[in-house]
């Protein structure tokens, strides 16, 4: 049987990013993109079934004082159309702002 294709937005929180890069002390820009990149590869091995074990998503408290999700996987099947996922991303900005 044939796998189906699936399509995820995977939206990682810039906050999250920086707060992981300072406990790494790593502070430079690059760094940060190098770490982007190593999360959103682990989280994207593991969605297409490459990755082994389980993801652990943790929250944190954000740069305003709240509580935010590390990182969030929405699967694009669950946005019929394309207004459906610029309205999704309107929504997930003005969460984290």
């Amino acid at each position: 049987m044939a796998k189906k294709n699936k399509r995820y937005i995977i939206y990682l929180n810039e906050d999250y990013l920086r707060c992981l890069s300072a406990q790494r002390g790593e502070f430079s820009a690059d760094a940060c993109a190098k770490l982007r990149d190593e999360v959103y590869k682990q989280i994207n091995d593991y969605l297409i079934g490459e990755g082994e074990g389980s993801l652990c998503g943790m929250t944190f408290i954000g740069s305003d004082g709240k509580e935010h999700k590390s990182f969030e996987v929405v699967r694009v099947s669950d946005c019929k159309t394309i207004a459906d996922i610029r309205y999704f991303n309107r929504l997930r900005k003005r969460k984290h702002k």
